[in-house]
């Protein structure tokens, strides 16, 4: 049993030039995921207890520190996305030599992260406000703060990625700078704001690989500026030389040019906002125009130009697609309150929901790593926990398909009314890719289940390695928005441990409190995959 959002230990970390005062569980994640795909690049030592009892302004002096990067990768596994594909409708021969945002009203001003590793949080809060503003919602001034402190891993100076806060704009929203202001360190989540907007649809064009130009130009024209990373932190030890030095210092009058490995980590976030053909550099032309996060006394009033492909500039790109305003008569039901940290080899996925007030359900809500994908949405009133098996199917919502990876919303039309109390059953199913699942945050059993096949009896229960990401939003409410709850209690099971590895999947965890035989078909689940 366990509250929708568990609040967990405020963390921070070191991040390229960032300092810190505690060892972060996202930075071992990072190495991980780093060591996976073969990059070579590691991310810097953790400081000595000596060095973390000096005041924080002094060790950034001493190590010559930019104003900080602040970029992890996220854990789960996006190295199959490259970047290769233009968008749908739109051709490379109709892209024009020149596009820049600013001059169509598509950005916000310019912000300063100062000394404290939250680039990530800036450059996805400036994707958000440019999506409004590029929408015609009107300029907003939206708050790091928040995003950094209230995200499930609350890595507030410690560094994070666009996924983190994907995941927090989609839960509960986005607030307003004016209701929590920035702070350059680690200062707690600020709870009590208003949010302004809520994250529908969120699209990730490349993982661990530098797009092609044309595609990322194509993204950025027809979508919007577009959140990426690029490579800085190119250091010897904790002291920032060669193309670091030359970041730190750039002065906006000429367009940056740096060779990188295709095995070295990005270890900043910025913001593309168009392009230049005639952009000359030391190689020779052709350059992105960015957004940076250090203020308006770096660079061109805060904007920089970099040569195409350089300092491994457009991995991990991605930009917010949907949004509503915030729905003050409805919430999200949902289990994986870490978001998306592994992958399954099941491409059925089931959550069993208990909503808190009468109402109607409106949108189911997902997570998904391939491009290109069908997904079909079904919601049953009946799930027998013994037998797996599905009865009394209220609604679907067939044959949607999504270009892209990330996190995305069906709507069910009409809203399905539904009851306090009276379990409700949402199943989806991918054509590409697999179910993703929350392995960090806590999990439940006879909650979410996984299925080769969707066909009765056949499914898993996912409770001893994880949650689902499927989720139920909710609306026109019959009582106010519920405080989260814990759910009703489920059936103990035996506590046996278990190690697991789903059968072509990645890990889904270390030892857990589950049973041998998850999928009842009469061999442990340790030694054999469930099917």
């Amino acid at each position: 049993m366990r509250s929708w959002m568990k609040a967990v230990s405020s963390f921070s970390a070191i991040v390229g030039l960032t300092m810190i005062v505690s060892i972060a569980a996202p930075v071992e994640e990072g190495r991980k995921v780093q060591a996976a795909a073969g990059y070579t690049t590691p991310l810097p030592r953790m400081p000595s207890v000596a060095e973390l009892k000096t005041p924080v302004s002094t060790r950034i002096d001493r190590m010559q520190a930019p104003p900080c990067s602040g970029f992890i990768p996220p854990a789960v596994d996006l190295s199959h996305l490259t970047g290769q594909s233009m968008p749908e409708g739109v051709r490379a021969k109709d892209l024009p030599s020149r596009w820049d945002w600013r001059e169509h009203a598509g950005v916000t001003p310019v912000k300063n992260q100062g000394p404290c590793g939250a680039c990530y949080a800036f450059a996805a809060i400036a994707n958000v406000e440019s999506r409004l503003a590029v929408d015609g919602a009107g300029i907003y001034d939206l708050s790091e703060n928040n995003a950094k402190e209230c995200n499930w891993e609350r890595s507030g100076c410690g560094g994070g990625n666009y996924e983190s806060l994907a995941n927090l704009f989609s839960q509960k929203g986005l607030v307003l700078e004016s209701c929590d202001p920035y702070v350059p360190d680690n200062v707690g989540c600020n709870d009590t704001c208003p949010y302004t907007k809520t994250l529908l649809d969120w699209r990730i064009i490349s993982g661990y690989a530098v797009p092609d130009t044309e595609v990322l130009k194509a993204y950025i024209y027809e979508y919007g500026p577009v959140f990426t990373t690029l490579l800085i932190d190119e250091t010897s030890g904790s002291f920032c030389r060669g193309f670091c030095e030359e970041f730190r210092d750039y002065d906006g009058s000429y367009t940056l040019f740096h060779t990188a490995r295709a095995s070295q980590m990005a270890s900043h976030a910025v913001l593309l906002v168009g392009w230049d053909d005639n952009l000359r550099h030391e190689e020779g032309n052709g350059g992105w125009i960015f957004k940076n996060s250090w203020g308006t006394d770096w660079g061109d009033n805060g904007y920089g130009t970099i040569a195409y492909g350089s300092a491994n500039i457009g991995m991990w790109s991605s930009f917010a697609y949907g949004w509503q305003g915030y729905d003050n008569n409805g919430y999200v039901m949902y289990y994986d309150e870490a978001g998306s940290s592994d992958n399954t080899s099941y491409k059925w996925g089931l959550c069993k929901f208990f909503p808190l007030v009468d109402g109607k359900a409106a949108r189911v809500e997902f997570w998904t790593t391939a491009s290109s994908v069908g997904v079909d949405v079904y919601i049953y009133d009946d799930f027998d926990v013994e037998t797996t098996t599905l009865g009394n199917l209220l609604h679907s919502e067939l044959n949607h398909s999504y270009e892209d990876a990330g996190y995305h919303s069906v709507v069910l039309d009409p809203p399905l009314p539904v009851t306090a109390g009276d379990d409700v059953i949402v199943v989806v199913s991918f054509t590409k890719g697999d179910v993703l699942i929350d392995a960090h945050g806590p999990s439940e059993i006879q909650r979410t289940y996984v299925s080769k096949s969707g066909s009765n009896g056949s499914w898993m229960d996912l409770g001893p390695w994880g949650d689902a990401g499927i989720r139920l939003r909710m609306t026109d409410l019959a009582a106010p928005p519920p405080t989260f709850t814990p759910t009703p209690t489920p059936t103990p099971l035996p506590d046996v441990v278990v190690l697991h590895q789903f059968e072509g999947g990645g890990h889904l965890g270390e030892s857990v409190a589950g049973v041998g035989d998850v999928n009842r078909d009469g061999v442990p689940d340790l030694v054999a995959g469930a099917a």
